[in-house]
C-alpha cells in the first residue's frame, strides 16, 4: 500500500501541475472563481482512484478492518495533497515558482464575404462588440454534434471540451469579457486547424470573424 501511495500521491500532483497550467493559459485567472472547477475535477480524480483502491482491497491479504483504516488514511492523503495544490494554485504558485502560461498559438483566419475581399481575425486586437455570443455557442454545439468531432480520439475530444466550456461559461456572464472571449475562440480554432477539422474550423472561422472583425 505505501508503494500505490507513493505513486498515486506523485501522479496527483503531476496531474494538478499539468491542469493548473492549462486552466492558467485558458483564462488569465487563478482566483476561486476557476479554481473552483480544478478542484471539481480533482475530487473526481480522487475518487475514481480510492474506487479503484477499494475494489481490489479483497486481494491485498489484509483483514477488512485494517485495509478499510488504510484506505481512508489513504482518502485523506489524497484529499489533502488536492487542498495544497489547490492553495498553490490560488496564490498563482506552481511549484516553487510563481506560475507562468503556456504561449498561446496565435491564429489568423481568414474569411472571403465577397470576391477579392479579404477579413483577417486576429488575437491581440481590440474591438466592441454589440452583439450576444449565442451565434458562438451555437457553433460549438453543433460541431460536438458532428460526425467529425465524434471521430476525434477521446483525449482530443476531452481538450475540446475543455476549452469549449470555459468559452460557454464566458459566454454566460454579464458582462463577459470580449479579451477573453476572443482569446479562447482562437485557442479552439487553433485547436480544430491542428486536428484538421475543416468543417469545425471554417464553421468557428466565420463566427469569430462576424463577432470580433466584421
Amino acid at each position: 500500500m505505501s508503494r500505490f501511495e507513493e505513486i498515486s500521491t506523485e501522479a496527483l500532483r503531476s496531474w494538478y501541475g499539468d491542469a493548473a497550467v492549462f486552466t492558467y493559459s485558458l483564462t488569465d485567472q487563478h482566483g476561486p472563481e476557476v479554481s473552483e472547477h480544478l478542484n471539481d475535477e480533482a475530487r473526481n480524480l480522487i475518487a475514481s482512484i480510492c474506487i479503484f483502491v477499494r475494489e481490489r482491497g479483497m486481494n491485498t491479504g489484509l483483514t477488512p478492518e485494517v485495509f478499510n483504516k488504510q484506505a481512508d488514511h489513504f482518502h485523506s492523503l489524497l484529499n489533502r495533497i488536492s487542498a495544497e495544490q489547490l492553495d498553490d494554485f490560488e496564490h498563482g504558485i506552481l511549484g516553487n515558482t510563481r506560475m507562468k502560461k503556456d504561449p498561446l498559438i496565435t491564429m489568423t483566419a481568414n474569411q472571403t464575404n465577397s470576391p477579392g475581399s479579404v477579413q483577417q481575425l486576429g488575437v491581440g486586437s481590440t474591438q466592441t462588440v454589440n452583439v450576444g455570443y449565442q451565434s458562438l455557442v451555437s457553433a460549438i454545439d453543433s460541431i460536438v454534434g458532428s460526425e467529425e468531432y465524434n471521430s476525434l480520439a477521446p483525449g482530443a475530444r476531452a481538450e475540446f471540451h475543455a476549452i469549449a466550456d470555459f468559452i460557454k461559461a464566458e459566454a454566460g456572464k454579464t458582462p463577459p469579457d470580449e479579451g477573453r472571449l476572443k482569446r479562447l475562440g482562437s485557442k479552439l480554432l487553433a485547436f480544430t486547424e491542428e486536428l484538421a477539422m475543416k468543417a469545425a474550423s471554417s464553421t468557428l472561422a466565420a463566427v469569430l470573424t462576424k463577432l470580433f472583425v466584421g
